[in-house]
Order: structure tokens, then C-alpha cells, then sequence
């Protein structure tokens, strides 16, 4: 730690001891008189000499004693690791809490305790006064290096396609469609065990090889062993770095060849699993084609879907899509990764499917007995049928769309309804956009100009109370979003506009 000069305090008594004032009222030293202090500090200044002697310690070597109000001793040495990069101030002086200094009562210990304890002590400044030589960020520099050095971190870099594939393949569901569950369930089994060496390790330590995560780090120093402990709370996480190897010790260690030789088993088990299974990968193949195909014409398909989903949104109960096989089939595989060429690696190419529903596989084939020969002219077709029923099937100005007990809503009116909202209803809180639509005239209406609105008292016919449930009912109908102030007008009543 710095001390400024005007806090610590020299006693050609106790060559071998800073003499530090402690607390906010307590600024200087100005001389040990009483007899009980004066013993204490010749106890500990005598240890320090004598192991000086026997050249156990560096010839400058000082130990800070801190001194309470009235030149009493403070019965605990201070942590020197507590002190580390730490500014104190002459104006606040050095305030210690109970972590900055040691358990021990060093004025009541035997004299072979107070050795055992003053050695102890010795060494941690010792090793502290090293570290305190080069910044906190260089000894994460150092922690970060030395840990992406370790060989299980290099490994992992090193095979990090075959970990990240064989982790997705265990999520995938893909393995619930391959012949002989037995044999995939045993390899499940096998792959939790022989990838716990690659799970201990958080993924945020892993994304930056020259770093570590972002977090806050806490750094704790063990003198004994010269090394540094380096916690991210967030990541539950702990290396320890040893600064004279320059090496990292990982929360939990394991055999790396081992780890190695487990990762390539893994792959041979599966590859042995996936060569008895060429109907699935030969139907998984057809159907990246069959996606590839498709998306030769995706522009017309996704104007043609858009207007199929309007006319699904006007009458639920339709099997429009069971009409247009090459539609149909779009909207199932569009959000689906089908890798299209095939991998070299089995394992790796299978891990990169994402398919949410299996039963394609068994669709498949009465899809291509139904897809057209030529897909774009097909496309081009079933625009036209499309955009003709769909005009016959949207709401008509006046058809009723909603209606709260016997006060109906027109479509008319509706879009007249969802233009005021779109105008006003994220300015206006509800019961404002309420009076408007029922033609009441309050003086804060009147003031604002909006009883001048073209579409004040829409709703002039109905029961005020009506009105919040109709805005409701807007909202269920996916039209309106309610806001904590009033209402905003969704896409859905956009487009539908």
C-alpha cells in the first residue's frame, strides 16, 4: 500500500517498524510513552531483527504496526492484500474494517505463537510488495495468458467444432428418430460423463483468447505458494495463478489426453450409430434440396404465404395451405435449418438440423409426389387464386367484427376506431380516448382541441361503459396494445387497414 508521509511515523527504537495512526480522528503518531506499548513493539521489533540476522529477510524489510487514539497498539497486524492499490488519503486517514486486518491478537500471543504469526505476517508483505509492483490489470493480463496456455483450455479451442457439435447432437431431435435407440441412449449416456472436462469451463472465459470474461474480478494472494486466486462471482468461477511458473490451475483438473482420446470415441460411436441409419440421412439430404429448391422462387412464396395467412386470419377454420402443395411445404421447412451440403464429418453436419417437427420425415415423399414440375410458373398461379379469395373472404365495410353486449362494431367503424388510437392513444391516457369516442366534451378535452377530431363521438350511441370493454376487446383481437398510457395500434391493424 502508499502511505503518504504524513501518516506513517519512524522510531529509531523499532528500526524495524512503520508506526501507522488508525482511524478518521487519528492522523499522527507522536511517541510511544507508555511502558505496555513500548514492550510490544520491542517483542515484534526483536523477531523481525533476529531474522534478519540469519538473512531471512530483505535488509529494508518494515513492519506496519497500526496505533489507536492515545498511542495505544491496535491489537491485529494489517493485511497487506487488503491494502493493494488501495489510495489513502491524508484527509481520511486509514480506516480499517474487520477483513483488513489478521484474526490474530498478536499482543496476547506466546512468544513461539508470535513467532509462527510475525513469520506469516513477514512473508505476506513480502509477496504483496512484489505484486504491488506492477498494476492489477497487468496481473489479469498475466492470469488471462497463462489460462488460455493451460492444455485443457487449448484443447478446447482445438476441438471446439467437435464440442460444440457433439453438444447440440445431445439436444437434438433427431436422435429420437434413429434406429436403435439402445445404442443412442448408451452413447447420451457415455457423452455426459466424457464431457464434463469441457463444461467446467465457463463459455464467457472461453470466447476471448486473450481475455477472460467481462465481469468484475476479486483477486486473493496466498504467499505460501505465490500464487493468485482470480473469482468471478458471476461466472461461480475460480482459477489460481502461480506467478513464478506462470501457470493456471483450473478449478477442477483433469487428464487432458484422456479428455482427448474420450472426444474422439464419442465421434467414432456416433458415426458407427449414423451408418446404420441412411434412411434418415438420405431423407435429411432430400429435404435440404427440397428447402434449397424452394428458395430458388422465395420472394413469390413469402407474398403468397402473407396473402394465405390473411385468409386464414379471416376464416380460421380453412385448409387454404392444403391446396398449394409447394406453399404448404414452404411455410413447414422456411424456419428450419436444412445444411444443404453434406459434411464430410457425419456428426458435425447432422448437429448443424434444426428441425421443430419430425414428422417431415414421413411427409416427405407425398410432398414430392405433389410439388409442381415447374415452381415458379406454380407460384405465379396460385398468386392469382389467392389474391381473388382473399378478396372474397375480408371483412366488408359493413359487416360486424365485434360486438359488446347489443352494440355492434362494423368494420367501418372499427378502422375508424383503430385511426383515432393510432392519432392519440400513446399521448392520451384511456379514459381520454374513451370520452372522445362517446362525443363527451370535458374541459380538458375542449382545451386540447380534440372534441374538433373527426372521429369525436363515433360512439356517441353507446353506453360509455361499453367502450373500455370494446377497446378490450380490440386488444384481444390483437388490433390495440395496451400501454401504461392508453393504447398503441398493432402491425396487424396496420396491415389489415
Amino acid at each position: 500500500m502508499e502511505l503518504p508521509d504524513k501518516l506513517v511515523h519512524y522510531d529509531q527504537r523499532y528500526p524495524y517498524l512503520i508506526l501507522i495512526p488508525i482511524g478518521r480522528e487519528h492522523k499522527k503518531v507522536r511517541s510511544i510513552g507508555h511502558k505496555y506499548e513500548r514492550s510490544v513493539l520491542s517483542r515484534l521489533n526483536d523477531l523481525i531483527s533476529e531474522r534478519a540476522l540469519l538473512s531471512a529477510l530483505p535488509d529494508d524489510v518494515m513492519l506496519p504496526v497500526p496505533i489507536g487514539k492515545d498511542e495505544t497498539i491496535y491489537p491485529h497486524l494489517i493485511r497487506p492484500d487488503r491494502m493493494l492499490w488501495r489510495d489513502i488519503s491524508v484527509e481520511d486517514g486509514l480506516i480499517l474494517d474487520e477483513e483488513d486486518v489478521y484474526e490474530e491478537d498478536f499482543t496476547k500471543l506466546s512468544a513461539a505463537a508470535l513467532a509462527v504469526h510475525v513469520n506469516h505476517v513477514l512473508q505476506d508483505y513480502q509477496f504483496n510488495t512484489m505484486v504491488a509492483g506492477y498494476s492489477r490489470e497487468y496481473w489479469l493480463n498475466q492470469i488471462a495468458e497463462a489460462f488460455h496456455l493451460h492444455p485443457l483450455i487449448k484443447l478446447t479451442r482445438k476441438k471446439k467444432a467437435v464440442i460444440q457439435s457433439l453438444e447440440r447432437m445431445n439436444q437434438s431431435s433427431l436422435l429420437a428418430v434413429l434406429k436403435y435407440p439402445e445404442d443412442v441412449a448408451r452413447w447420451r449416456d457415455r457423452l455426459e460423463y466424457m464431457m464434463r472436462p469441457f463444461r467446467t469451463v465457463p463459455a464467457s472465459w472461453l470466447n476471448k483468447q486473450q481475455n477472460l470474461c467481462n465481469h468484475e474480478k476479486h483477486l486473493t494472494f496466498d504467499s505460501s505458494r505465490r500464487a493468485i486466486a482470480c473469482h468471478c462471482e458471476n461466472c461461480h468461477y475460480t482459477v489460481e495463478y502461480t506467478v513464478d511458473q506462470h501457470m493456471i490451475s483450473l478449478q477442477e483438473e483433469f487428464n487432458v489426453m484422456k479428455a482427448e482420446t474420450r472426444l474422439g470415441k464419442l465421434e467414432d460411436e456416433f458415426t458407427h450409430i449414423i451408418n446404420h441409419n441412411h434412411d434418415i440421412t438420405s431423407k435429411l439430404q432430400q429435404l435440404a434440396e427440397l428447402k434449397s429448391w424452394l428458395l430458388t422462387d422465395h420472394h413469390q412464396l413469402e407474398e403468397n404465404l402473407h396473402v394465405a395467412n390473411w385468409i386464414m386470419y379471416y376464416q380460421p377454420e380453412s385448409d387454404v395451405m392444403n391446396q398449394y402443395p409447394a406453399l404448404m411445404v414452404y411455410r413447414e421447412l422456411k424456419n428450419m435449418t436444412l445444411p444443404h451440403n453434406q459434411h464430410n464429418n457425419a456428426l458435425q453436419w447432422l448437429s448443424t438440423f434444426e428441425i421443430d417437427n419430425m414428422a417431415v420425415l414421413t411427409q416427405l415423399p407425398n410432398w414430392l409426389a405433389r410439388l409442381p414440375v415447374d415452381l415458379a410458373a406454380e407460384n405465379r398461379a396460385d398468386r392469382e387464386e389467392l389474391v381473388q379469395l382473399l378478396e372474397l373472404v375480408k371483412y366488408q365495410r359493413d359487416d360486424v367484427v365485434i360486438k359488446v353486449k347489443d352494440f355492434p362494431l362494423t368494420f367501418e367503424k372499427a378502422q375508424m376506431v383503430i385511426n383515432l388510437v393510432e392519432t392519440y392513444g400513446d399521448h392520451y391516457p384511456t379514459h381520454m380516448l374513451v370520452h372522445m369516442l362517446s362525443g363527451k366534451a370535458t374541459h380538458k378535452i375542449r382545451s386540447l382541441q380534440l372534441h374538433e377530431a373527426q372521429t369525436f363521438g363515433l360512439l356517441s350511441d353507446w353506453p360509455e361503459k361499453y367502450i373500455p370493454q370494446l377497446l378490450n376487446m380490440m386488444e384481444d383481437h390483437g388490433w390495440l396494445s395496451k400501454q401504461r398510457k392508453g393504447y398503441t395500434v398493432t402491425s396487424l391493424a396496420l396491415d389489415m387497414l
